[in-house]
């Protein structure tokens, strides 16, 4: 009768072992998987932040768009408007 509880006692804690033993690898399996795509998402950002490339992609999903950057003449060097109060020197 003791040999049978015993076994009995055995077998059900080998059971529950067994069970939280895979528990844990599975549990183990998905932090592995979590922190590989943490990494991922990690790099990601950093190239987003610094790649101008990457970024515009990004952010035309998002329905962004780039301002249009207007240059007027007097931004060039040389093609300035001289005020009219103002006269330019003449060569002698």
């Amino acid at each position: 009768m003791c040999l049978l509880l015993v076994v009995t006692v055995n077998y059900k804690s080998f059971t529950v072992f067994e069970r939280e033993r895979e528990q844990q690898q599975e549990l183990n399996e998905k932090i592995e998987d979590l922190a590989d795509e943490n990494l991922a998402l990690q790099e990601e950002i950093h190239y987003l932040k610094t790649d101008p490339k990457k970024l515009e992609p990004e952010a035309k999903k998002l329905g962004l768009e780039r301002k249009k950057e207007v240059f007027s003449k007097a931004d060039e060097p040389g093609t300035a408007e001289v005020p009219a109060n103002r006269q330019t020197p003449t060569s002698k």
